[in-house]
């Protein structure tokens, strides 16, 4: 009987478990660190389609037209709440200028003009001697 209960309070457990990731979108703001994790990976992933879709558009892209284009090369139902903003441009506003030059005023998105200085190698990509 004693195993029958330790089984009961493992599927107890489970279901707490599944209840609280239900809550990951709480209107407090709180998120967890395993969510925080899979917006950074998510982010990473749309940064590097945002720098590619703007070597197809030179000119910029306005932030109105921002998801259908990036539709256009293959990331789909693209929402900014999908990698923890709440709108495209808090999204924007925190995108390091490598990735992209946001225009507030004008609503729009250019391509970085950063390039790397020759000789230089971003820290996370130096090898070790």
């Amino acid at each position: 009987d004693d195993d029958d209960d330790d089984d009961d309070d493992d599927d107890e457990d489970t279901d707490d478990q599944s209840d609280s990731d239900d809550d990951d979108d709480d209107d407090d703001g709180n998120i967890d660190y395993e969510q925080a994790e899979r917006f950074a990976k998510r982010e990473r992933v749309v940064q590097g389609a945002i720098v590619k879709l703007l070597q197809e558009y030179p000119t910029g892209v306005t932030l109105n037209d921002f998801p259908s284009k990036l539709a256009t090369i293959g990331v789909k139902n693209f929402t900014p709440e999908i990698v923890g903003y709440k709108d495209l441009h808090a999204f924007f506003r925190q995108q390091p200028s490598l990735v992209c030059k946001y225009d507030r005023k004008g609503g729009k998105i250019y391509p970085s003009r950063q390039q790397p200085t020759t000789g230089t190698v971003p820290r996370k990509n130096r090898k070790k001697r």
